[in-house]
């Protein structure tokens, strides 16, 4: 056992001993946790994909195209515009061909469609007037 010299006086403050460590206080529940350690260096991201926008387009184009031909032929409109960006993205978006190539279909489709049915709904109402005029110049009813 070590022996310890008591204090020379009571106001005399007794100083620990260099080679003791303090011990932690009881588990304290509401301290933060210890420090993560330091992240390192970042990963570098991947590669950007190729842009299809035009493609996209094309294709979205072409088939609101085909739906709206069968409304009185308004379809005619986006099967044009499919159109004009299906070839332009075949010449820009050489990557996405298949997406550019299904565009053109379904805005040609579209096209078809909205003028067919355009002519049928055209024919009609031309020959209702093509004879509402011959009634007028034969006279009477």
């Amino acid at each position: 056992m070590a022996t310890t010299t008591p204090p020379a006086s009571p106001d005399e403050p007794v100083e620990p001993a260099a080679d003791v460590t303090p011990e932690p206080a009881a588990g304290n529940p509401y301290a933060p946790p210890p420090a993560a350690p330091a992240a390192g260096p970042a990963y570098g991201g991947a590669p950007a994909a190729p842009k299809q926008t035009l493609s996209i387009v094309s294709l979205v184009t072409g088939i609101s195209g085909v739906v709206l031909s069968f409304f009185f032929g308004l379809g005619l409109l986006p099967a044009v515009a499919g159109v004009v960006t299906g070839h332009m993205a075949l010449k820009r978006e050489p990557h996405a061909r298949g997406l550019a190539l299904g565009g053109l279909i379904t805005s040609y489709v579209g096209l078809a469609l909205s003028i067919l049915i355009g002519l049928l709904l055209l024919i009609p109402v031309l020959f209702f007037f093509i004879g509402l005029g011959a009634l007028g110049t034969a006279g009477s009813f």
